[in-house]
């Protein structure tokens, strides 16, 4: 039976911008009461140590052009051109080609040792007025080979070489900043090695065949509170 996901949407504003969240909610579950015990002896615990989480954020940061942290670009279909240097996408189907986004973030600032707890993708949806879905639903998928921040294009591996499983998914409505819940297990291998970091790409999880889109802004958007980021809390 597939698990039926429940998305939340969550406004807080934050230095002026609305950030909404696209976490899975999962209602606990229901813990049966407690049986009622009487001790006759006094116990005495000792607490063992504990790591307390670091939470480390990768964004690009000043000149986008000097960024080394960060590398995203845009494969638009029926296109052999390059879009590396745009600051704004647009992700879905535009009435004649599907459009699709590459992100690659560089972890290497994480131990390999690390165990990671959470790794959140924030993005900047900049326009939803071409959007006929609603809501239009991102889909985020693990990335299987590596590719050029100015070189990669639609045909350089037809469409993307990206893993059919979504690791991530969100529900964009209007405008606004969105986290994106990625899974852990994949950021997990990143880390330690057991697989290659070639960063994640976001499609329309059903791609429309009439005109569908939105604007997403990319690490060469002017306004560094845009770029896109990833921030992931980890114990090691």
């Amino acid at each position: 039976m597939k698990k039926m996901k429940i998305f939340i949407m969550v406004n807080i504003l934050v230095i002026g911008l609305i950030i909404f969240s696209c976490k899975q909610n999962v209602a606990p579950a229901e813990s049966p009461a407690a049986p009622t015990i009487t001790s006759t002896f006094t116990s005495t615990l000792t607490p063992t140590s504990t790591s307390t989480p670091a939470t480390v954020e990768i964004k690009c940061l000043g000149t986008p052009t000097v960024c080394t942290n960060t590398y995203d670009t845009v494969i638009i279909e029926h296109t052999s051109n390059n879009y590396g240097g745009l600051g704004e996408v647009n992700l879905g189907f535009d009435g004649m080609n599907k459009r699709r986004i590459l992100i690659k973030f560089d972890v290497s600032s994480i131990p390999a040792t690390a165990n990671i707890q959470e790794a959140n993708l924030i993005i900047n949806v900049a326009s939803t007025v071409h959007a006929v879905s609603d809501p239009f639903i991102i889909s985020v998928h693990k990335i299987n080979s590596d590719w050029g921040e100015f070189t990669e294009t639609w045909n350089t591996h037809n469409g993307g070489d990206f893993d059919i499983n979504e690791i991530g998914t969100c529900n964009v409505t209007v405008i606004g900043q969105y986290i994106i819940n990625l899974d852990s297990a994949v950021v997990q291998k990143w880390i330690n090695g057991t697989i290659g970091n070639y960063g994640i790409l976001l499609k329309q999880q059903t791609e429309n065949t009439v005109s569908d889109y939105i604007n997403i802004s990319l690490k060469e958007n002017i306004q560094e509170n845009q770029r896109p980021k990833l921030v992931i809390k980890y114990i090691n």
